[in-house]
């Protein structure tokens, strides 16, 4: 449930309050296909029908305000304020299976409540000659942090005790992470047809708090800070009222989030280790870029490359036959690649939109000399987890009429590795990453009103793939809006 406010103080004085309650309650249970000697259906004493049979519930509440002016004048500003908190959020499996198909009544109890987030954004823009003027200057100040509290209880019955049962910890995760930054950016069109935005932002991160509980070892993390500049630069050339061509260069930096860092997950199907020495990545990017726009067309082709040290990856392994996630820094790893896009409206007769949108990447780990792997296989050379070489969308869509859209799209996309070594080349098995190719279609109505109505049929040619788990065949969707 969301609910949106906006008040204009004055014309050119806004103020928006947007707050959201989300509460989720999920009964999760396992179905088996094992059958004994004779007949029976059974577990076969496999823990993973406990691990993925269990229930959730969960209460979390969203708030934001801004307040924005837009006087297109000298001076603009922005302020934006969000909190995000868990103020209900608990998870019960069984321990394990017994005979037949019964559970064990003892199990674990995983809370959340008193996670969150805060984030504070503030933005000035400084325009010395009013809009449309050479110079235009923009600066702003930063702050988020992020608490986790993730207590993991046993209890005797995990159906049915108390949330804390009798208090007795089976893991723990908490931590914070805080982040302030302040940046500022300057747009200069030095020449009739030429733009140069130049830019840094400067960031002080810290991590803190940190203390892990497992088993009966209990241990506090230690802190750890960084401060990074990151500059930006981009240099447009207006060629003609219809072509433009950029070259951007830019530095990042992506910081371990507090549940990398801190939480240990071992209830229902999921399984995670964290690890509290990993640092922050830092990422040198690149584009190269020409676009033509036109009154019924557009078109973008893009050149770029990203190498990222200390990337910040996940792995899954099978730990114990149970697949747990990891999180590492790789060395050194390098992105390229190219993508287009295409929209032409109107094609082949009034109404009938097509869109295509390509990418495709040369992927590598350049070093990785921390990889260590029980078979002798290395990482260096492998491509990078989780980016897939093809990715293509094609999309048509009719507007039938001025309030009925009927659309299609084709979806493909390429084999993915799940391990730095690439390893898991088995397809269509749980943990896999396939390629897929995909069909969708959907109608858009607009009635007469607030009421707008769409329907649509993903994966309408039931592919069977999977994206570490089984993802959905054929599904049917319907969906009825009210805007007021």
């Amino acid at each position: 449930m969301t609910l949106r406010l906006a008040y204009d103080f004055t014309n050119w004085l806004r103020l928006n309050y947007t707050t959201g309650f989300w509460n989720n309650e999920t009964r999760a249970r396992s179905q088996t296909y094992l059958t004994s000697a004779s007949g029976a259906a059974t577990f076969g004493g496999v823990s993973g029908f406990a691990n993925d049979t269990y229930t959730y519930n969960e209460e979390h509440l969203m708030n934001t305000v801004s307040l924005k002016t837009s006087t297109k004048g000298h001076w603009d500003g922005e302020v934006i304020f969000s909190d995000y908190d868990y103020l209900k959020d608990i998870q019960r499996n069984p321990a394990g299976v017994i005979s037949g198909t019964t559970f064990m009544p003892n199990g674990y109890i995983a809370r959340m409540d008193g996670s969150g987030w805060t984030t504070a954004d503030i933005k000035g823009i400084w325009r010395p000659n009013g809009v449309g003027d050479a110079h235009e200057l923009s600066f702003g100040g930063h702050r988020d942090q992020y608490d986790l509290r993730n207590p993991t209880y046993r209890t005797d019955n995990w159906s049915s005790s108390r949330d804390t049962e009798n208090g007795t910890l089976y893991t723990e995760g908490r931590g914070t992470t805080t982040t302030y930054g302040l940046w500022a950016q300057e747009v200069w069109k030095f020449a009739p047809k030429f733009t140069l935005t130049v830019g840094g932002r400067v960031e002080f991160w810290r991590a803190a708090d940190g203390f892990n509980l497992a088993g009966q070892v209990a241990a506090s993390r230690p802190s750890q800070h960084s401060t990074n500049f990151s500059p930006k630069a981009t240099l447009a050339w207006q060629i003609n009222p219809n072509w433009t061509t950029k070259l951007s260069f830019g530095e990042a930096w992506r910081y371990p989030t507090v549940s990398e860092l801190y939480q240990i997950v071992s209830t229902g199907g999921t399984y995670a280790v964290p690890n509290a020495n990993l640092k922050p990545e830092q990422v040198f990017s690149g584009e190269a870029m020409i676009e033509r726009h036109t009154q019924n067309s557009s078109l973008r082709l893009s050149l770029f490359q990203e190498n990222t040290h200390n990337a910040l990856i996940s792995q899954s392994t099978l730990l114990n036959n149970i697949y747990t996630t990891t999180f590492q820094n790789a060395n050194e790893v390098r992105n390229r690649g190219v993508e287009f896009v295409v929209n032409q409206r109107d094609v082949l007769f009034r109404g009938l939109d097509l869109s295509n949108s390509v990418t495709y990447v040369d992927s590598c780990i350049l070093s990785d000399p921390g990889f260590r792997s029980s078979t002798g296989t290395t990482a260096t050379g492998k491509h990078v987890p989780y980016v897939p070489n093809w990715r293509d969308t094609v999309q048509a869509t009719w507007h039938a009429t001025s309030r009925l859209d009927l659309s299609a799209a084709l979806r493909y996309q390429g084999k993915m590795y799940s391990t730095l070594d690439n390893t898991d080349r088995v397809s269509h098995v749980f943990g896999a990453f396939d390629k897929f190719l995909v069909m969708d279609v959907h109608v858009h109505w607009r009635a007469k009103g607030p009421l707008s109505f769409d329907a649509g049929i993903d994966n309408i040619n039931n592919a069977r793939y999977y994206e570490y788990h089984p993802f959905p065949m054929r599904s049917y969707i319907v969906d009825l809006k009210a805007s007021f």
